[in-house]
């Protein structure tokens, strides 16, 4: 991903050009997935979860999900990017055991400050994953035994506090 713009999560949530991307319970399966699910309660500041995919399945907020999906709590938004989903492809062997380390296996998440010469292979890599950004398949979840999909009661969303997360 080429990260075009960053926002704060209450801008994204009230920014025009992502309201489609906001959760909707009885939505089809995409809409229900939606990853525009936190905001600010505009009085305490506490994060509210709207019910989605990582709130619990009766809707109610889960403090695991609030605290690690809103930290750092910033949206990152571009149009360049390459998702794999359900057809994730493999890191090649010279990135992922680059000085004889596993860097990547089982993990999640963002890594930074790679050494230069490994920088330059990873940005090789994906500007070559890039040429043809999009999405090419649909996440794993979707239809799977662990979780068939994302919830489908509404429920109403409250604030979370994250001092209690």
């Amino acid at each position: 991903m080429r990260v075009e713009e960053a926002m704060w999560f209450d801008d994204y949530w009230t920014d025009q050009r992502f309201q489609q991307k906001k959760p909707d319970p009885n939505g089809a399966e995409e809409s229900r997935c939606g990853d525009n699910a936190y905001h600010r309660h505009p009085i305490s500041h506490d994060w509210i979860q709207e019910h989605s995919y990582h709130s619990h399945e009766d809707g109610t907020p889960d403090p695991k999900h609030v605290l690690t999906d809103t930290n750092p709590p910033r949206v990152l938004i571009s149009e360049h990017f390459a998702y794999f989903g359900k057809s994730a492809i493999d890191i090649p062997a010279h990135i992922m055991f680059y000085d004889e380390q596993d860097l990547f296996s089982g993990l999640r998440n963002y890594r930074c400050n790679f050494p230069p010469v490994l920088e330059g292979y990873i940005v090789e890599w994906l500007q070559d994953l890039t040429q043809s950004p999009g999405i090419y398949d649909t996440p794993t979840h979707w239809n799977s035994a662990n979780r068939p999909s994302c919830a489908k009661n509404p429920a109403t969303p409250s604030p979370v506090n994250p001092k209690t997360c």
